[in-house]
């Protein structure tokens, strides 16, 4: 039979915390992904750009303490004795912003599409959350149109004289 139940014992968590940061090129990334050997609890792959901003170490012992996911925030209380990487497994997205106890930190594209924030040693609340201004401005400027329609409605509606020369 071509497809049989292969029941798998290695899946990823939603999110991991501690992998040693390496920064490479995006073709690079991509041919290291397709590797046998890619090991990502062991290693997130950053960009170049990432390597002067970026001083985490690999931290074995970093934990997710608890964690609270929805549609627009995904919340996480960390625990490290080093400064390493958060890695969520969620698509990169410039509409995504990062914030480590309040404090807004940059959020880099990991592992070539996912996305991944520093985290400094000790315990920390990170928080991602999606921000679309452009969507937010294309609502608010709906709103305006369909208030400015409804005031005309009823200012043609409560003078039935006016309407009718119109």
């Amino acid at each position: 039979f071509p497809l049989a139940w292969e029941p798998r014992t290695n899946f990823m968590p939603w999110a991991t915390i501690g992998q040693q940061p390496v920064f490479l090129e995006d073709d690079a990334t991509l041919a290291v992904l397709n590797r046998p050997d890619f090991a990502p609890r062991a290693a997130v792959y950053l960009p170049l750009e990432a390597r002067a901003k970026v001083s985490a170490k690999a931290d074995p012992q970093a934990r997710i303490v608890s964690s609270t996911i929805t549609a627009e925030k995904c919340g996480f209380q960390t625990q490290a004795a080093t400064a390493t990487m958060l890695v969520m497994a969620q698509g990169w997205y410039h509409c995504w912003q990062a914030s480590v106890d309040g404090s807004g930190v940059p959020l880099w594209r990991a592992n070539g599409g996912f996305q991944a924030v520093e985290v400094p040693a000790g315990n920390h609340q990170v928080l991602f959350e999606y921000k679309d201004r452009a969507f937010q401005l294309g609502c608010a400027i709906s709103v305006v149109a369909l208030l400015f329609c409804a005031v005309l409605f009823f200012a043609k509606t409560s003078n039935p004289a006016r309407a009718r020369q119109v």
